[in-house]
């Protein structure tokens, strides 16, 4: 039996469900937080300082998945404050 916690599904349940009391959907590039996984690497804007920007050209503050592109890990600093 795997030890991971597959909470994804749930999340889901609840925001298809509307169980959630008060929900903010966030557009990928358009909100304050984005998940790269499933997006193309042209698809990435980063600005001067090294930090993905939204459409607007704004820092987006939480970033998921920059993982997924190797090309992205050493941005990593730039959000945890090197």
């Amino acid at each position: 039996m795997s030890n991971r916690i597959y909470d994804q599904a749930m999340h889901n349940k609840l925001l298809i469900t509307n169980e959630l009391a008060e929900v903010t959907r966030c557009q990928p590039f358009e909100s304050i937080i984005v998940t790269l996984g499933l997006y193309p690497i042209e698809q990435i804007s980063i600005n001067d300082q090294g930090f993905i920007i939204n459409r607007n050209q704004e820092i987006i503050p939480i970033v998921h998945q920059h993982d997924r592109h190797p090309e992205l890990i050493q941005l990593c600093d730039n959000y945890i404050g090197k």
